[in-house]
């Protein structure tokens, strides 16, 4: 099998050779946070993340908010007038707050 991206997640990419595919990638992207930063600095990006997306509803139309992004992927990563991947930061596109008020987006995701 055989696949092509324009960009890519390097947790992925261990994951396809791992099941035989042939992946054309120019750009691999590590993690936003926890690949980037250590110690003192990590917890604490860590943390202020995890406040952000305190204040966004958990439950929007039948979905969950995924935390840091679909299975914690952490990307940072979007094209210009398309749909941005679930696997970014929520706190780009999430379009609900807590208090179920509808908030202006970096990001659009269309579900």
């Amino acid at each position: 099998m055989k696949a092509v991206a324009i960009a890519g997640m390097e947790a992925a990419s261990n994951a396809l050779h791992g099941l035989n595919v042939e992946c054309y990638c120019p750009v691999w992207l590590k993690k936003g946070i926890s690949e980037r930063f250590d110690g003192v600095e990590l917890q604490q990006y860590t943390d202020n993340m995890k406040e952000l997306e305190e204040n966004l509803l958990h439950k929007f139309n039948g979905l969950y908010l995924p935390s840091f992004g679909y299975k914690k992927s952490e990307a940072l990563f979007c094209l210009e007038g398309h749909n941005v991947p679930n696997n970014v930061f929520p706190i780009f596109w999430w379009p609900i707050l807590k208090d179920k008020s509808r908030r202006t987006t970096i990001f659009n995701r269309l579900r």
